[in-house]
């Protein structure tokens, strides 16, 4: 649909496509800032307050997003002490992982929290920006988390998350700058958190997997079915499964095997 036709159909551009500043005013969110963002049937929101990670995320009124127990929450005094981090994870369709620590929580000479500090770290130098070019109409929030010590690292993660309607695409950009004086180690884990209805029994997960390592035991029982996602079970202890994935030369997975697929004559299905 072209500009002008949207335009027409509408009193204000907002009835499809907007951004809109929120704050939580109650319970373990209380006072975290926020996006939401509209773009169509795509709904997401975006959190200020914890790296300008997603909290919630719809399509065409469906949920596809999971919250943990806890529920949604913003940064507490309790969330980056130890196996106490278990109480602040709440999902989310994404916390993002470092930039430290990416695993279980470690004490030795040093102690990293669970899945690393830059999940609870607010963004500062926020902004957002609406732009039409062409016949689509760009949105994007923009922030910048630093993960930093008195006598440690001084490291920036800039995010810029965009989204353009009409579409159903949603662009995260990240950027790493050391800001300090010495060489530093990074570590990196996207945590995509899919939940019910869209994750539901009989749903399949297609990856370009070349080979599925089960973490433990419990895990190594269900590998015939990791991509299957069963019914649910009381008490069940989670599978955790390791992927080595397919890769081009420069490091694309999924869209670089499909298109190979598609180019040998075979059906993308894996």
């Amino acid at each position: 649909m072209k500009r002008q036709d949207i335009l027409s159909h509408v009193g204000h551009i907002s009835q499809v496509a907007e951004i809109r500043e929120i704050a939580f005013r109650e319970g373990r969110a209380g006072g975290m800032n926020g996006w939401q963002i509209k773009n169509g049937p795509l709904n997401f929101t975006v959190m200020k307050d914890k790296a300008l990670d997603l909290c919630e995320l719809s399509y065409k009124g469906m949920n596809m997003s999971f919250l943990s127990k806890p529920g949604l929450q913003g940064r507490n005094h309790y969330d980056t002490n130890g196996q106490e981090a278990q109480r602040s994870i709440m999902g989310g369709m994404l916390f993002t992982c470092g930039l430290e620590n990416i695993c279980a929580p470690y004490a030795g000479d040093r102690e990293y929290p669970m899945h690393g500090r830059i999940r609870t770290t607010p963004a500062e130098h926020t902004g957002q920006e609406v732009y039409w070019k062409d016949d689509e109409y760009h949105l994007s929030v923009h922030g910048e988390m630093r993960e930093a010590e008195l006598f440690g690292e001084n490291l920036v993660l800039k995010r810029r998350i965009s989204t353009v309607y009409p579409g159903k695409q949603i662009i995260i950009e990240d950027e790493i700058e050391n800001q300090g004086f010495r060489d530093e180690t990074a570590m990196l884990l996207y945590h995509f958190n899919v939940g019910y209805p869209l994750l539901e029994e009989g749903a399949k997960i297609i990856l370009p997997t070349e080979k599925v390592v089960p973490r433990d035991k419990t895990a190594s029982l269900h590998t015939e079915k990791y991509c299957i996602m069963e019914t649910p079970k009381d008490q069940e202890p989670e599978y955790v499964f390791l992927h080595q994935l397919a890769a081009d030369e420069e490091g694309n997975t999924f869209g670089a095997v499909i298109n190979e697929k598609k180019r040998s004559g075979h059906s993308p299905g894996f």
